[in-house]
Parts: C-alpha cells; sequence; structure tokens
C-alpha cells in the first residue's frame, strides 16, 4: 500500500520524510468518507489549529505542507520536508499539519488494506500514529508501527559496521526533524539483533522501541512518552530511514 522513506535533502532541497505509494491507492484514500475538509475540527481544536486539506500536487495534505511528484515507476512521492524560516506559531501549525497528514494518509490506506487484504497488501513498514491537541494529555501523539519479517532477517543480515552506519542515520534523520545538532545527547539510536531497535530524541525520556512479535511474526515498534508533534516528526524521520537503508545495502 505504501513505503515510508526518508531523503536527506542536499544544497537546494531540505531533509524530507516520504510516502511512496501507488496514485489509485491514493485516489481511494481521497475518495474516503472519512476526508471532510473540516477533518481538523475533531483532532486539532487547540491552540495550532491545522487549515483545510489540500489535494494538489504542490500543495498537499493538511496546510498544503506535502509535495506530490509523480516517480515514473507507477508510483506517486508524497514527500513532507522539513519546514524552514517560520516562527514558533507558524512552526507549531506547520508541524501539527505534517503529522496530520501523515496519521490521514497512512490511517486510510491501512483500514483499505484491512478491508482487503489480497488484493491491498500491507506496507513493510506499517504506521499507526495518535494525533490529539498539545496539552491536552500526555502521549498524545503515539507512535506504532510494524516491520515485517523479511525486512527483520534483512536487518539481522547486517553487519556490526552496517549496524553502526544505520544508526547514524538514523539519528541524523532525528536531528534534521528536530533543527538541533546531531551530537545532541538526547538522540539515540541503537541497533541490536532480532531486529531490535531503539531510538530516541528530545523530550520527557520520548523514544522507539521495537519488541519481536511470534504470533504475528513481525517486529512491532511501540512509541514512549511521545508528547508533541516535534517528537512525533523526530521519531518518524528516524523510521523512514531505515527500509531506504536496507534497499541500498
Amino acid at each position: 500500500m505504501y513505503d515510508l522513506a526518508f531523503a536527506k535533502g542536499g544544497e537546494t532541497t531540505r531533509p524530507s520524510i516520504e510516502i511512496y505509494t501507488r496514485p489509485e491507492y491514493l485516489d481511494l484514500a481521497n475518495q474516503d468518507p472519512r476526508l471532510p475538509e473540516a477533518l481538523h475540527v475533531y483532532t486539532y481544536a487547540g491552540k495550532w489549529a491545522v487549515t483545510r486539506y489540500m489535494g494538489e500536487s504542490d500543495a498537499y495534505g493538511y496546510g498544503g505542507v506535502a509535495r506530490l511528484s509523480n516517480r515514473g515507476n507507477g508510483e506517486v512521492c508524497l514527500s513532507l520536508p522539513v519546514p524552514s524560516g517560520l516562527d514558533e506559531y507558524a512552526l507549531g501549525r506547520n508541524q501539527t499539519e505534517r503529522v496530520a497528514t501523515i496519521h490521514f494518509i497512512t490511517g486510510i490506506l491501512n483500514a483499505i488494506h484491512r478491508g482487503n487484504p489480497d488484493r491491498y497488501p500491507k506496507p513493510l513498514v506499517s504506521l499507526s500514529t495518535e494525533i490529539n491537541p498539545a496539552g491536552t494529555r500526555d502521549y498524545s501523539h503515539m507512535i506504532r508501527a510494524t516491520i515485517a519479517e523479511e525486512v527483520a532477517g534483512m536487518i539481522d543480515l547486517l553487519s556490526d559496521e552496517q549496524k553502526r552506519e544505520l544508526e547514524e542515520e538514523i539519528k541524523a534523520a532525528i536531528a534534521s526533524y528536530g533543527d538541533i545538532a546531531i551530537d545532541n545527547d538526547s538522540i539515540i539510536a541503537c541497533v541490536e539483533n532480532s531486529a531490535r531497535i531503539y531510538m530516541g530524541c528530545p523530550g520527557d525520556g520520548c523514544g522507539l522501541d521495537s519488541f519481536y512479535d511470534g504470533v504475528r511474526k513481525e517486529v512491532r515498534f511501540a512509541g514512549k512518552n511521545n508528547d508533541t508533534a516535534r517528537e512525533q516528526l523526530m521519531l518518524l524521520g528516524g523510521l523512514a530511514v531505515i527500509l531506504p537503508y536496507l534497499n541500498k545495502s
């Protein structure tokens, strides 16, 4: 249904969380009855209220924070670059618009998969995020995710040197979305055998930890103290690094 990726950016581009999917899947999501223009009313009624959902290629998702492009291989790419040059209020709103866009697109595509799993395959890295107005309760932006067993097997095949390299890429992605130095003591990444992965970011013990689910035969990630949109974006950036790194390795 979709692939999660991270682009490092360059001289003229910003680092970006990316979602790859097929245009027909995105059309299904956009036709879903759960997409009224005012969907944000029940998720963000507070300080960082998001703007309406948009569908233009250069202004996609809530507030138009995403960019939609054709990859030329039957897929489209929804990219959410790291914001820049915004004051505190605009940055807070922009971050909530980004997590709301990711939450809606992946949530609807997950629901489409569950409705017909034979026709619509489960993503290799599957997301399930929560979004709630800042300050309403702790853990209001929790992340849950799964990694398919075949991907877990690829992680176990990495050498110790490659695991350390993957850790550095996870930390770099977290730092990019947090707009902080990569040597910040709160940025943590640990990749071990059996696809055991932990990543942490600045916050009150904020992190994402994995364990192997032998019943479902997949690696499951559970968030810890994911309280804000900024924290969620930092950890999503770290999570988005994994599949592209394995593909190139």
